[in-house]
């Protein structure tokens, strides 16, 4: 958690970070636009079958 309130420390402390870093895992699985039509096809129940995915009971989840 970064407690800097002065926004010039703040610019310090952001430039100390490596310049080469991992990319995050999302980047090359597919462009912004197509993940979100991905997401909009899953929420409206268009996609009946997506590979890895499966039924997730999330309230007995969350009692667990």
């Amino acid at each position: 958690m970064n407690i800097q309130t002065n926004p010039a420390q703040i610019e310090k402390t952001s430039a100390s970070f490596p310049a080469i870093t991992e990319e995050p895992i999302r980047s090359n699985y597919l462009p912004e636009e197509r993940l979100r039509l991905l997401g909009e096809s899953l929420a409206k129940g268009d996609l009946t079958d997506l590979f890895g995915l499966t039924p997730f009971d999330f309230q007995a989840r969350i009692r667990d």
